[in-house]
């Protein structure tokens, strides 16, 4: 329903014109669009850009998004493609009515003058309250009244009526008992995908689905939330085929899963360290301002909990780079930066003299060194050097910055020191073959504002007549820039104060966030007082033993004996199955280690397994194989003590 001649007139007052505007004339306008159903024909559309082209939905949001320009003032509004939404807030129930549908009415009307209805089925009225209202809100679309609803559904976040997302959570419950099921059908007793392809599609189409919205639904109430939290468990169980009396925290360190709860604090400061990295016209950025309520009321929302959240991960005063940087030069008036690797590509060269070798090549070219160095805690320091007149410059950056941006410092402060000095011809050296990557294809996944940066530096090198060559050559081979370069660089990590500010990016802030939250966890682990026979095999959380070649009984099998919970007695007797929990034979508590290890009704299967193990003691054999996490011929020998003594249908 897109009128062409509109967006035409649109895309001219917005300044889009010239040969780009001709070729979006060109491509909208001769076209014919025909249904055919049978012999019967549809008439020609004339309006509409081409379904499935892919500036057409670009072309739509240029048409549609002045939507909402003539109610400014009137309601709040927010619009994403084609879904729109208009709110006021109030006491008086009238005025926000009256407000409401003039609004209305405007929308109407600027739809009506460039060629757009908008559907009257697919437009709902709710009222957000906690009170009784006797009067129902009565707006008009196109003369017909727009039903009011106790919920409705927006860019995937279902919001109802007292705004405490058990409708949401319940359609998340709903989706998710469906994966759960397929998960079933693809796993059985003695056969069935193994655990890495279970958690691929938990983590595909059962996390992703618990995550979407969380940040918003997470101030629901916890008896809502904890439901989530049981779809979780019984996911991780299907995956490694754990009993039901398994502790839920031994659970998701087996699985390397986080809690839900703490899962949501991470993804809530991510966000935040995304909002850091935006425009001040973000709209998020409004929810961080202080307001009335927040004084006067505890909700666990977004913009009233972020703060204290970023304060205990210590990211509070963190500086975040553009998410998009825009850089000042357009980068189609760039050259690509002459980038040479002959060291990295052609090895044979190893066997010359690599410094020589950079002598005659670039004989009559100012040599610069870089490198960057990273301590253990943290500090970060970087350094070019010019042995020809014995200069060096070494500078420390913010902490918890990566190496790769330290690296690229390291060459911009070369690339700034050749611009000063107005360098004719100078070589850059690096050992970093990934920074040298980024600077030559002008383009990096984590730190394009410093790439732009080096590049634009260049550019205006190149203006003024001189060349800057970049060059990788190997660190710890006899270079001696490169040693002094690398011997700078940690010089400079043990200065007391930083001497050159950098903003971190949004990979390295969610990487502080990832190891802090991963603290948290295992700190949370250390003092959990459940699971603790699981916590004697698996102290560390963050790693996930893998599956191997066994089958699906052989897994659940090991898998159970890690965490502690089966099917014998001591289990039983958590899930109300067995009286006393105790050996028959022996009358002592019966669980994984007192069969392999103290039962004397299986001596005779537990001198076969220590000779299969080949271990004098066999009780630390055991230990040992029930704390590995990684392939072990060892438990191949503990699965046939099962079958031996038929506790393999007990376990």
């Amino acid at each position: 329903m897109l009128w062409k001649q509109g967006l035409l007139i649109k895309l001219n007052i917005i300044g889009i014109r010239g040969k780009m505007y001709r070729w979006i004339k060109d491509f909208l306008t001769s076209r014919k669009i025909l249904v055919k159903i049978e012999n019967e024909y549809s008439r020609e559309v004339e309006n509409g850009a081409p379904q499935g082209s892919i500036i057409s939905p670009v072309l739509f949001s240029i048409m549609i998004n002045e939507v909402f320009s003539e109610v400014e003032g009137l309601v709040d509004v927010a619009l994403f493609a084609d879904n729109g939404v208009m709110w006021k807030r109030g006491r008086n129930t009238n005025h926000i009515e009256k407000k409401i549908q003039k609004a209305v009415n405007k929308v109407q009307e600027w739809g009506t003058a460039w060629g757009l209805r908008f559907s009257v089925g697919k437009t709902k009225v709710i009222h957000f309250t906690k009170r009784k209202v006797q009067n129902k809100i009565q707006i008009k679309l196109y003369g017909e009244n727009i039903e009011e609803v106790q919920a409705f559904k927006y860019l995937g976040i279902w919001f109802d009526k007292n705004i405490n997302w058990s409708t949401h959570i319940s359609k998340i419950v709903e989706k998710i008992k469906k994966v759960l099921n397929i998960m079933r059908a693809l796993r059985g007793k003695d056969w069935g995908a193994d655990r890495q392809t279970l958690k691929a599609i938990y983590i595909s189409l059962i996390r992703s689905v618990i995550d979407y919205g969380c940040i918003i639904y997470q101030s629901a109430a916890k008896t809502l939330l904890g439901k989530i939290d049981r779809i979780q468990s019984q996911a991780l169980r299907l995956c490694c085929g754990a009993t039901k009396s398994t502790p839920v925290a031994a659970l998701q360190v087996e699985m390397n899963e986080k809690p839900l709860d703490m899962r949501r604090d991470q993804l809530s400061v991510v966000y935040w360290a995304n909002l850091k990295g935006s425009k001040q016209g973000h709209p998020t950025h409004q929810v961080l301002l202080n307001c009335q309520e927040k004084e006067k009321k505890k909700i666990n929302c977004f913009g009233w909990i972020i703060g204290d959240r970023c304060n205990k991960v210590q990211i509070d005063n963190i500086k975040v780079s553009p998410t998009v940087p825009i850089p000042a030069i357009p980068p189609w008036m760039y050259e690509n930066p002459n980038v040479n690797m002959q060291l990295l590509k052609n090895r044979n060269l190893n066997s010359y003299p690599i410094e020589q070798w950079i002598e005659e090549t670039f004989l009559d070219n100012i040599m610069v060194y870089t490198d960057a160095s990273k301590t253990i805690n943290n500090k970060v320091g970087a350094a070019a050097v010019i042995p020809q007149g014995n200069i060096v410059l070494n500078k420390i950056i913010c902490d918890k910055l990566s190496v790769f941006t330290g690296e690229l410092v390291a060459i911009y402060m070369a690339i700034n020191w050749i611009e000063e000095n107005k360098a004719r011809k100078a070589v850059v050296c690096s050992d970093s073959s990934s920074a040298l990557t980024s600077i030559k294809n002008i383009a990096s996944e984590t730190r394009q504002d410093l790439v732009y940066e080096i590049v634009q530096a260049v550019y205006r090198i190149n203006k003024a007549g001189g060349v800057v060559t970049f060059l990788w050559a190997p660190a710890h081979v006899g270079v001696e820039g490169n040693e002094l370069a690398d011997k700078y660089a940690k010089q400079a990590t043990t200065k007391t104060e930083v001497n050159m500010e950098i903003k971190h990016s949004k990979e390295e802030v969610k990487n502080i966030i990832k190891i802090e939250h991963n603290k948290k966890w295992q700190d949370n682990w250390n003092k959990e007082t459940k699971g603790r026979e699981y916590y004697k095999v698996q102290r560390r959380v963050g790693v996930m033993r893998g599956g191997g070649n066994r089958n699906r009984k052989e897994e659940d099998i090991i898998t159970r004996m890690r965490l502690g919970h089966t099917y014998l007695n001591s289990s039983l007797k958590l899930m109300g199955k067995h009286a006393t929990e105790l050996c028959d034979s022996c009358q002592q508590i019966e669980n994984v280690r007192h069969v392999l290890i103290h039962c004397r009704k299986y001596n005779r299967e537990r001198e076969i397994l220590g000779n299969k193990l080949a271990k004098e003691n066999t009780r630390l054999a055991v230990e040992d194989i029930l704390g590995l996490h990684s392939e072990h011929t060892g438990y191949k020998a503990i699965h046939t003590f099962f079958k031996n003594t038929g506790l393999n249908k007990r376990i």
